[in-house]
């Protein structure tokens, strides 16, 4: 009796466990894929935020157009992430890495929309200086001499 209340007692101690870790996927993806591959999304799902009308239009489906850039399917992609999700340290390294990746094309992307900016402050300079300088060139035409009758001359009369 007191034999089989203590294996009851191991068989409940060990059915009560609460770790339910998933298995290891036998095609697991690289942390280095998963990286790629959820900045991939979070570029995708920015996009959809801002431009959803365009594309559905364009009939656009960002989540198989991602899976197939990647040439993995949903069902990989799920494994792989509830994987990578159950141990919190590594999952929180994918993270921060797909975080320093996106703050890496948002410098890199506001650098090059300032130096846009700065070549078309240079043009509008440019034109704004060769509107000015033919405006100039126009009023120098206005400063023609008048003769004694009011009218302009071609030229300044000179003494002989």
């Amino acid at each position: 009796m007191r034999l089989s209340g203590f294996i009851l007692l191991l068989f409940f101690i060990f059915s009560c466990e609460s770790d339910k870790r998933p298995q290891k996927p036998d095609d697991l993806i690289s942390q280095e894929e998963m990286v790629n591959l959820l900045l991939d999304i979070q570029i995708l799902n920015s996009a959809k935020s801002v431009n959803k009308k365009l594309l559905e239009n364009q009939g656009l489906n960002p989540e198989a157009y991602i899976f197939k850039k990647h040439n993995i399917d949903s069902l990989r992609f799920a494994q792989s992430n509830a994987y990578y999700a159950y141990d919190a340290e590594k999952y929180e390294d994918i993270l921060d890495r797909v975080q320093d990746r996106l703050d890496s094309l948002e410098n890199h992307y506001n650098e090059v929309y300032q130096q846009e900016e700065i070549e078309n402050k240079r043009k509008r300079d440019s034109l704004n200086d060769l509107k000015t300088k033919m405006r100039d060139s126009l009023d120098r035409t206005n400063n023609i001499p008048l003769n004694p009758e009011g009218k302009k001359t071609s030229r300044p009369k000179t003494s002989p």
